[in-house]
């Protein structure tokens, strides 16, 4: 794990970057981005002088992997729980093969869903992976931030 010493004063770092997965909205939308791997994020990165990325899963929102768990039968349990621990483990197998170092990874939690067993799925994780922290997006969950004060007990 990278610490406060792996920098110098004159690195630069990009704060906000996407990375393994697909977009599934801007995909049907015919919009770009609609995907980015690891490798290619570190060509754009040593294209634009960009020493490390903060990084989060590519990733459209729940509201449309629940749509998409309505018409693809999927034997992951709980449809949009299995699918989000998959996209976070798949993101940060991806950083650790190909990005470690260099991108900073940031695993996803929607307070949609159940955040207990999600913090539970990340703690597992963490014990195989670099995490450098957590992404929080309420808007993607068409969710009111005061879900997240809700639920403040769990976190």
């Amino acid at each position: 794990m990278l610490t406060k010493d792996s920098f110098s004063k004159t690195n630069i770092i990009d704060a906000h970057t996407h990375c393994s997965g697909v977009n599934i909205q801007n995909f049907m939308e015919l919009s770009y981005p609609y995907s980015c791997n690891v490798s290619e994020l570190l060509l754009q990165m040593e294209h634009s002088g960009i020493d490390y990325s903060i990084a989060f899963p590519m990733l459209t929102n729940t509201i449309t992997i629940q749509k998409l768990f309505t018409v693809v039968n999927n034997n992951m349990g709980n449809s949009t729980l299995g699918f989000l621990n998959l996209i976070n483990e798949h993101f940060l197998k991806e950083v650790e093969l190909f990005g470690k170092g260099k991108i900073l990874p940031f695993a996803l939690l929607s307070i949609k869903e159940s955040m207990l067993e999600q913090i539970k799925n990340l703690m597992a994780l963490s014990k195989k992976y670099d995490i450098y922290g957590i992404k929080i997006h309420p808007t993607n969950d068409e969710t009111p931030i005061q879900a997240l004060v809700d639920n403040s007990a769990v976190i």
